[in-house]
């Protein structure tokens, strides 16, 4: 789990992390919350080897990062014509000679991949959503059984090891009250993977 004190209530794990948990136990049970609560995926922009003393793997990660879909949003012009667009980046724009000095300095290259890994609390979530049993879902995503993994299978941007799951607990296991919040978070953190919005 990744120590965040400033997230309060929430626990992160990172996709890779899980991933391992699967492949060794073939369960989740007792390392992420079995209960009832709501969750959000999110970019892991450090996610991967990356390492100071390999600074063209930087340059690539950063190039993925921010070239990637973040997701699709669909709309209708004033036609009713139906129409989707992803949401993505265009690239360094030109910043990757200026990236490349900064990297292959050791101390600048350390500090990056920190940034980098710390950056995740701040990114809009990829998909949020709810459920009865936190860790039985989590395996559904991470095993390819949910529209969510289909549709990041599909845009082939990112695998699960490139995210986080941000996990939050509830106490009322009533599901009105899951969907409720799913709703709050799915609209606030944007969520442009998400289709049913609460």
């Amino acid at each position: 789990m990744i120590n965040e004190s400033s997230l309060g209530p929430w626990q992160v794990y990172s996709g890779r992390e899980l991933i391992s948990i699967l492949d060794s136990d073939l369960n989740l049970d007792g390392n992420v919350p079995g209960g009832p609560g709501v969750y959000m995926w999110k970019l892991n922009p450090g996610a991967g080897n990356l390492n100071y003393s390999q600074p063209s793997e930087i340059i690539k990660r950063l190039v993925k990062i921010t070239t990637a879909n973040q997701g699709r949003v669909k709309g209708s012009n004033h036609h009713s014509l139906q129409n989707e667009v992803a949401i993505s980046g265009n690239g360094l724009q030109g910043k990757e000679i200026a990236l490349s000095k900064m990297v292959q300095d050791k101390a600048t290259a350390k500090w990056l991949i920190f940034m980098l890994e710390s950056l995740s609390v701040h990114l809009p979530s990829l998909y949020v959503g709810q459920a009865s049993n936190l860790a039985t879902r989590l395996v559904d995503h991470l095993k390819g059984r949910t529209g969510f993994s289909n549709r990041l299978a599909a845009e082939g941007s990112y695998t699960f090891e490139d995210l986080n799951v941000y996990i939050l607990q509830m106490d009322d296991s009533r599901k009105e009250v899951r969907e409720a919040l799913e709703h709050i978070l799915s609209t606030l953190t944007i969520a442009a993977f998400s289709r049913r919005v609460g």
